[in-house]
């Protein structure tokens, strides 16, 4: 009785300690590049304006989901390339865990770092 005690304290245990491990160690194995138009196609949405990325993006997902992008231009018109309404050397934008365990993408914080 005592053994198979201490198995399921130890399963129920290891299975969280598994769980944020692969969750923590997801930014190492997935490259953030494959986020560049994803992220794109949101901020057009949700800006209403052009938006092009020239760096690379990057992402963390504890302690708080946050995507990490430089290079971020903000244009009124089709051509992202051509007349930059804004920019930004990077922005940083921190995501809910709430929002997204509900299926929702709610932005809790959004820098933009040396705009003009």
């Amino acid at each position: 009785m005592k053994r198979s005690w201490r198995r399921t304290l130890l399963w129920l245990i290891s299975i969280p300690v598994a769980l944020v491990g692969i969750v923590a160690s997801l930014p190492w194995l997935l490259d953030g590049e494959h986020l560049k138009p994803v992220v794109i196609t949101a901020a057009t949405r949700v800006t209403g304006h052009q938006v092009a990325i020239s760096g690379p993006v990057y992402y963390t997902l504890l302690p708080q989901p946050r995507i990490d992008v430089r290079g971020i231009r903000f244009s009124g018109d089709a051509n992202a390339s051509e007349t930059a309404m804004a920019e930004a050397e990077r922005a940083d934008v921190v995501f809910s865990w709430r929002g997204l365990l509900e299926g929702r993408l709610v932005v809790e914080t959004l820098r933009l770092h040396k705009p003009r």
